[in-house]
């Protein structure tokens, strides 16, 4: 029953970690790039849902290991020594890539907030095109030869 308690108090301390995160991100991306803050932090909580389940995943096959404080680690034997299917494993690499993401986009927003257009398809895209999501179909529709 206190295992039960302590994992349902961890769950709720880790989405509210989340959320908590997700309200920053909303703060800095709004005086970085105010047109991309809510997509960024869906972005930041989707990405951290997905790092909640492969905590999870990992979690239930004994290779995060959490101490009686509350931290977890994974222990150095276990590193590389078990083998996980692409299924289990997806979790993970999905988190890094959608917060690697977020990022990218933070950094983007910098870039352009100091006057330093992006380099390549992304300042393209964002110069030619003006706002990303409305104008997509077009941007497809469209052949190199009409975007030079």
């Amino acid at each position: 029953m206190i295992m039960r308690l302590e994992r349902i108090a961890d769950e709720i301390a880790g989405a509210t970690m989340g959320l908590i995160l997700a309200g920053l991100l909303y703060l800095v991306m709004g005086w970085a790039w105010p047109e991309m803050r809510v997509p960024v932090v869906i972005v930041f909580l989707v990405s951290w849902s997905f790092t909640s389940v492969d905590t999870i995943v990992l979690q239930q096959h004994g290779i995060v290991r959490t101490t009686s404080s509350g931290w977890r680690y994974i222990r150095r034997s276990e590193r590389g020594r078990r083998a996980m299917s692409l299924r289990e494993r997806i979790w993970g690499d999905m988190a890094t890539i959608l917060l690697g993401l977020v990022v990218s986009l933070f950094v983007a927003g910098l870039r352009e907030r100091y006057g330093q257009r992006p380099d390549g398809l992304f300042s393209l895209f964002f110069s030619r095109y003006g706002r990303p999501l409305e104008s997509l179909p077009r941007l497809l529709s469209t052949t190199t030869a009409e975007i030079s």
